[in-house]
């Protein structure tokens, strides 16, 4: 699962990645926000801090971390 640090700086798109992160984490949540910061300040300031064991990402998750990037 993948939620929003809020207490992070207003142009930073900062995530918190526990237990199981699947493509629909991303897909639902991580690119919409990224976007949106993007639109907001015409850059990306991208934070995922990973609580969680890799092996805990689907492969799924792994290809839209990578296109985002």
């Amino acid at each position: 699962m993948i939620t929003i640090i809020t207490d992070a700086p207003e142009n930073v798109a900062a995530f918190n990645a526990t237990g199981n992160v699947t493509k629909e984490d991303f897909e639902n949540l991580v690119i919409p926000y990224v976007k949106s910061k993007v639109e907001q300040f015409d850059e990306l300031n991208y934070l995922l801090y990973l609580d969680t064991d890799l092996s805990n990402f689907t492969m799924g998750a792994w290809l839209q971390d990578a296109l985002l990037g």
